[in-house]
C-alpha cells in the first residue's frame, strides 16, 4: 500500500521533506532510511496521531574512512588524528546486536584512545613525517593556548614559551635523524 507523506514540495522545512515510502528502495532491499529513520519495507505508517510511531533497526552498515593528520585542539598530547575524505568504497553490514556487543567490548578495553606513541607510529606509517607532525603538534597547542586565553585563563610568556620549547625538543632530534634539509624553528617559536 502506497502512503503518501505530507509535505511533499520543495517549499516543506527541511525535516519534513519526505517522499512516498516505495520512492526510497527497488523491489528486495531491506530497511528504508527516511529522513534519518528506519522504516521496515511493508510497515504500516500511522494513520491517526494517537498511534505511536516505532523505528527499529536491524543492520548497521559501516563505512571505513583512512586516517590523517588532524588538527583537533581537545588531543591532549602529540598530534592529532582525524578521518579523511577518503573512504572504502564497499561498506560492510552487521547485525545491530553483533555490532553493539562488538564496539561495546572494544570501547571498555581502551575507550577508543590512543597514545601518542601509537598515533606518531600510525602518523608515520600512513607517509608523514616529523616536521608534518611537529607542525600539527605547534598548530594545536597554539589552538589550546587562544582557547585558555578566551577562556580568561593567565599564562606567562615563559610558560608559552616553555611550551614550545618542549614540542620543538620531542621532534628536533627525530627531524635531524631523517636528514631532513629544513627544520620548521620559526614555526615552533610563538
Amino acid at each position: 500500500m502506497k502512503h503518501e507523506l505530507p509535505f511533499q514540495g520543495d517549499w516543506a522545512p527541511l525535516g519534513a521533506r519526505l517522499r512516498t515510502a516505495e520512492s526510497f528502495h527497488s523491489p528486495g532491499e531491506g530497511p528504508l532510511s527516511i529522513v534519518g529513520t528506519m522504516i521496515e519495507k511493508g510497515t504500516e505508517l500511522p494513520t491517526k496521531p494517537s498511534e505511536k510511531k516505532r523505528v527499529r533497526f536491524h543492520s548497521v552498515e559501516v563505512r571505513e574512512y583512512t586516517q590523517c593528520l588532524g588538527d583537533n585542539p581537545s588531543c591532549s598530547v602529540g598530534p592529532p588524528i582525524s578521518l579523511d575524505w577518503n573512504y572504502h568504497p564497499h561498506p560492510e553490514s552487521y547485525a545491530l546486536e553483533d555490532y553493539e556487543d562488538h564496539w561495546r567490548c572494544k570501547k571498555g578495553e581502551s575507550g577508543f584512545r590512543r597514545s601518542e606513541e601509537n598515533r606518531i607510529r600510525l602518523l608515520l606509517s600512513l607517509g608523514y613525517n616529523y616536521q608534518d607532525l611537529l607542525r600539527a603538534d605547534v598548530e594545536k597547542t597554539r589552538d589550546q593556548l587562544q582557547r585558555m586565553s578566551t577562556a580568561g585563563m593567565e599564562i606567562t610568556f615563559k610558560e608559552v614559551n616553555d611550551i614550545f620549547l618542549n614540542i620543538r625538543r620531542k621532534y628536533l632530534m627525530k627531524i635531524q635523524s631523517e636528514d631532513d634539509s629544513e627544520v620548521i624553528v620559526s614555526s615552533a617559536q610563538a
